[in-house]
């Protein structure tokens, strides 16, 4: 018997959209992929000793962490962090997920080619850098595979809670009503993203860490010390719906590959963007990221939040327009709003 850091699921994978139709994404099928791409080992090996310890991708996850650090625009009730200083990174190398992903995303690929409208996301040039430094330090298709821009593939963060990590890695996200990845999201019951870190960390909850549940090769964390966590995922954005109104959008969106849509892109004004998902089936949770809050107080400096400066624009933009700024990232706002100021 294989021994397993986590529960592992077992049932069927299949994902429902409200019309009826659904991904092929079984067992079967994912585990076809792994034998063709000779993952199997891997896959045993995370069975074994789970989620992988990474502490040479810490450098790399703290400067993405820097650079997507986007505070909120409006004032919050509670005390929030000015950075988030990564302690240590754990890989996902559960090879049956990847494998259901990889196949999703194929699947997408060959539907959707030249439909897609590009989106530019904040992880996009720190994600590039990551990449391309795991491609040369250690190599392999499947390992450091590159981000189908084509696609909108893109990494994006997930807030969760510490105990959460383990059963996302070994069990992937799930929707329903038996699986609720939100209670009551704005945007209806789904599986939400952010390109800031910052939002992210709203949703996270401080917990006691353990080391029983992944691979360790060093020890920053002693048990029972106060930490955070957070995934970094691989998510198949596709041909994106952008909406600025509240409600239930799954009918509209629904299941990738299924519907005129893959997922939705939440915007409201002096808001930072949501990035929602109706299925597990276009995203994979390849990184677990745990973490300390740091203050401005603790360093003595003083941080401004970033603000997205839109409504003094408002009149020079055309509907089109409008709606093509929503793909843009806060910083390509303020640079847009800076030109316009000019004229």
């Amino acid at each position: 018997r294989v021994r397993t850091r986590g529960p592992v699921h077992a049932a069927a994978s299949v994902a429902e959209c409200s019309m009826g139709c659904c991904h092929s994404c079984d067992d079967y099928a994912g585990q076809r992929l792994l034998l063709q791409r000779g993952l199997c080992r891997r896959y045993l090996h995370f069975l074994w000793t789970g989620p992988e310890d990474s502490p040479e991708l810490v450098p790399m996850i703290q400067a993405l962490m820097d650079e997507t650090m986007l505070l909120s625009p409006t004032p919050k009730e509670k005390r929030l962090p000015t950075r988030l200083i990564v302690k240590k990174v754990l890989r996902n190398t559960n090879m049956d997920i990847y494998g259901k992903y990889a196949l999703s995303r194929h699947q997408l690929r060959d539907l959707r080619r030249g439909t897609i409208e590009p989106v530019e996301v904040a992880t996009r040039h720190g994600a590039q850098r990551l990449q391309a430094f795991r491609a040369k330090h250690f190599g392999g298709r499947e390992t450091s595979r590159l981000l189908e821009e084509p696609l909108n593939e893109v990494y994006l963060w997930h807030g969760t809670s510490y105990e959460a990590l383990g059963h996302i890695f070994s069990e992937n996200f799930r929707v329903g009503a038996k699986h609720r990845a939100v209670p009551s999201g704005f945007f209806g019951e789904g599986l939400y993203f952010s390109e800031s870190c910052a939002k992210a960390d709203e949703y996270c909850q401080e917990a006691k860490h353990h080391r029983d549940w992944y691979s360790g090769k060093s020890h920053v964390l002693n048990e029972g010390a106060p930490v955070r966590g957070m995934v970094l995922c691989r998510v198949v954005l596709g041909r994106v719906c952008v909406l600025d109104h509240a409600g239930d959008h799954s009918r509209a969106v629904g299941v990738p590959a299924c519907g005129k849509f893959d997922s939705l892109i939440g915007y409201r004004r002096k808001h930072r963007r949501e990035f929602i998902l109706y299925s597990q089936a276009t995203v994979f949770p390849e990184f677990a990221v745990l973490y300390e809050d740091e203050y401005a107080e603790s360093r003595g400096v003083a941080v401004r939040a970033p603000v997205l400066h839109l409504d003094s624009t408002e009149g020079l933009l055309t509907p089109k327009l409008k709606k093509t700024l929503t793909l843009l990232t806060p910083t390509a706002k303020d640079i847009f709003h800076n030109m316009c100021m000019r004229v």
